[in-house]
């Protein structure tokens, strides 16, 4: 499969419960650092459990990453909720290409400095070259790390990193995504192992670049073949329309309804039409007879 822009996770919520189901990303290898936290990257509104497929939270995932850096009034650390004071767009290194390189500082409040330098990224990395224009101890708490966009398009956090000055980061990210549940921001560091049952989602392999589960009420995510979770968006489909037109029964698939009507309207329009052409056809007979 080729690496797309974008993958899909949708979770049907067939536990029993309202959730609120959240997604956060594998943790990224980070250099030069023993400190990298897992922020909530998307956090969805709640969704009540239906057996019928209908209640559904999907989650699109945007691959295009962003550099991100800010201070925060906490140290960074489990349930603190951050956000980003600058970003830059990057590009991840290939065999081919470097990836790309920032300056920063805090010169100014947390920045990076433009015009950005020359790539030197390694490959499916990026670099942050922090310099010294604040010290230890840091009391505004400096960060930088891996941002995304959420659910919304804005730039958050996925993953931060305590920033010391004078230091060079690599950041390779990974394809691989979490989904769980609970009352989150995004921005927020997570403890996962302050979370409930998690799904897990690698890309890295995956023949498909969207997949569907179904959130069971054993607290299971159970993984719905590509097929199968059509069938059931088309059920589902049907069912919401049946209840728009306050119908007791929707439709079966591949039926449409009034299908007999329209035909049978078609056939009436048809008969008109050569009953006008005869008429017309006297008409015109009559005319050259009295001529």
């Amino acid at each position: 499969m080729a690496n797309p822009t974008t993958y899909e996770i949708t979770i049907q919520n067939e536990s029993g419960s309202s959730h609120a189901y959240c997604l956060f990303a594998e943790t990224p290898q980070v250099s030069n650092s023993s400190s990298v936290y897992q922020n909530i990257w998307m956090a969805a509104p709640s969704i009540v459990s239906r057996t019928d497929g209908s209640s559904q939270m999907r989650f699109t995932i945007n691959i295009q990453y962003y550099a991100i850096c800010g201070t925060s009034d906490q140290p960074l650390g489990s349930n603190v909720a951050i956000a980003t004071s600058d970003y830059e767009k990057i590009q991840l290194g290939t065999e081919d290409q470097q990836g790309t390189t920032l300056n920063f500082t805090t010169i100014g409040g947390a920045n990076f400095v433009e015009p950005l330098p020359t790539p030197t990224g390694p490959n499916g990395g990026f670099t942050i070259q922090a310099d010294r224009s604040w010290s230890e101890p840091d009391s505004n708490n400096t960060f930088i790390g891996l941002g995304a966009q959420d659910m919304h398009g804005n730039v958050v956090p996925v993953a931060t990193v305590p920033a010391f000055p004078g230091i060079t980061y690599n950041m390779f990210p990974v394809v691989k995504f979490y989904v769980s549940y609970g009352t989150f921001v995004e921005g927020q560091i997570l403890d996962v192992e302050e979370l409930g049952p998690q799904l897990e989602v690698d890309f890295t392999e995956a023949a498909y670049d969207a997949v569907t589960f179904i959130h069971n009420n054993q607290d299971e995510y159970q993984q719905v073949a590509p097929s199968e979770a059509r069938k059931v968006k088309l059920q589902s489909l049907a069912a919401r329309k049946a209840a728009f037109l306050g119908e007791s029964e929707a439709p079966a698939v591949g039926k449409v309804r009034g299908q007999n009507h329209t035909l049978n309207g078609l056939m009436k329009e048809d008969r008109l039409a050569k009953e006008l052409q005869r008429t017309l056809t006297k008409m015109v007979r009559s005319a050259n007879c009295v001529a």
